[in-house]
């Protein structure tokens, strides 16, 4: 009988000691991947983690505590991601438990797939309203850079910055040009567009106007001549040259024109500076200003 005894004493004292270490074991990289699923904070993408790596860990069993560091990669039918996680354990007397769940490590990588450069111009098209309109041939995107706002990790959201550059007409057409950020939100496992912020807008032309257009605004322009005579027309004038700046929407071009009087003929160099521009109305080409023109005499 007393030999009975000390044999179940023994095997109570085994399971203690077998309950004792599974309790105090820290958790496996498995274990922590249930745990990180289970938080809601990582439900909302909607996503299965097929790779986690423990970056650092640091366990105290004399303190009670577990401070893991990981980085994960997770997927689902629309993105792939990669995200960096801190998790801070406690151990009490039935294991160990997660507190608080999941923390944003923002040392380690973070980055969410999506959304694809058609979408991106297909979101940006739909909310410019200058592409409603106009009629663009078609559209070129490219993507600077991205950035995410989730560090509370109650939502995510991705700002995508992009330059983009849109044609219109092939032979006299123009280009606009913009930078925008178009910001999503993950909701039920996909990007969900928030909206679209446009800045730095300009109008480029990708032609010149003809020489004869300029040749008709030396025909009609009349420049002062002095108390004596007035404003008069001058009797030739030859096209010299262009000067393009259509970053600016601008072109000059100059001009050498005489007047002959009685007394003496006069050669004056004629500068006419051409703005392009865009109507809303859709109109749009290179127009002047009399008053912008000048000339001096040579």
């Amino acid at each position: 009988m007393q030999k009975r005894v000390y044999v179940i004493a023994l095997i109570a004292l085994f399971i203690v000691l077998v309950l004792s270490g599974c309790s105090d074991r820290a958790k496996s990289e498995s274990e922590i991947i249930e745990d990180i699923e289970a938080c809601d904070s990582f439900k909302i993408l909607n996503a299965e983690i097929e790779n986690l790596e423990v970056v650092k860990r640091q366990t105290d069993k004399d303190n009670r505590s577990d401070l893991v560091y990981v980085t994960v990669e997770a997927r689902n039918d629309n993105m792939e991601c990669t995200l960096s996680f801190i998790l801070q354990y406690e151990l009490y007397n039935e294991g160990w438990f997660l507190e608080g769940g999941i923390v944003r490590d923002s040392s380690g990588p973070w980055e969410i797939s999506g959304p694809d450069e058609e979408r991106l111009i297909s979101d940006f098209k739909e909310n410019s309203s200058t592409c409603q309109e106009w009629d663009f041939d078609y559209i070129d995107l490219e993507v600077l850079d991205s950035s995410y706002n989730s560090s509370a990790l109650t939502y995510y959201e991705k700002t995508v910055n992009v330059d983009v550059v849109c044609y219109y007409g092939v032979l006299t057409g123009f280009e606009y040009r913009a930078n925008a950020s178009i910001i999503y939100e993950y909701e039920n496992g996909d990007w969900v567009l928030s909206r679209v912020e446009t800045k730095d807008m300009d109008m480029v032309p990708h032609y010149s106007p003809t020489v004869s257009a300029s040749d008709e605004i030396m025909d009609t322009f009349e420049a002062y001549f002095g108390p004596t005579v007035g404003y008069d027309t001058f009797d030739s004038y030859e096209y010299l040259r262009s000067e393009e700046d259509w970053e600016d929407g601008l072109e000059t071009r100059y001009y050498r024109a005489t007047r002959i009087d009685e007394a003496d003929v006069e050669t004056y160099l004629v500068t006419i500076p051409l703005t392009f521009y865009v109507e809303e109305d859709g109109d749009y080409g290179w127009r002047y200003s009399q008053y912008d023109i000048t000339y001096e005499l040579e």
